[in-house]
Order: C-alpha cells, then sequence, then structure tokens
C-alpha cells in the first residue's frame, strides 16, 4: 500500500513488528487510507508479483475536485508498505510527492 502525509517524515510510526515508517501519521495520512483503491486514488493498493515486484501507481486528481483544489502546489511525503509472507511489514524509503 502508499501512504501519504502531510507532516513530514521524521520520527516516523512503528509499524506491526517493530520497523519504522519513516512518515509522520496525520489526518491526510487517515484520508488516504479509508479511500486506498478507490475512484480517486487508483493504484494505492495491490500485491506483488511472482517475483516480489510492485510497480505502484498512484493517480490523484485533485484538480478535477473543487473542495480539494487548495492542496494544488503543496508538498506531501509518500511511502510504501509491503507486508512479507512473514506478516512482518516493511516499509520504503520514503519519497516527496508535489500535487500539480
Amino acid at each position: 500500500m502508499v501512504l501519504f502525509g502531510g507532516s513530514g517524515m521524521s520520527p516516523g510510526f512503528a509499524l506491526p513488528g517493530g520497523a519504522t515508517a519513516l512518515l509522520n501519521a496525520d489526518a491526510i495520512t487517515d484520508g488516504f487510507l479509508s479511500a486506498l483503491n478507490g475512484p480517486l486514488t487508483p493504484g494505492t493498493l495491490g500485491v506483488l508479483d511472482p517475483s516480489g515486484t510492485a510497480v505502484p501507481n498512484p493517480r490523484i486528481a485533485l484538480s478535477a475536485l473543487p473542495p480539494l483544489t487548495p492542496l494544488v502546489g503543496t508538498r506531501f511525503d509518500a511511502l510504501g508498505v509491503v507486508l512479507a509472507t512473514s506478516g512482518q511489514y516493511l516499509p520504503t524509503n520514503p519519497v516527496t510527492w508535489a500535487f500539480r
């Protein structure tokens, strides 16, 4: 899954199993979690292929939503979280996203 936040990367939060996701969870994170793979956030939740590869392709059309257009031009942080077959949650490195 791909997680988003608007409050920076550090100190982050603990995932089940002890790994740290370098993303400060906030209301933006909660909003995206409630909309995973919804019509406005396709490509934010999926499965790995047999070789263990995923290519998330989140597309969020904020400019199409009049109440959210003030967010256009805002920068957010994002990272992926993979649930391993061992049951361990593994975070990716975070990246910064700019909404256009």
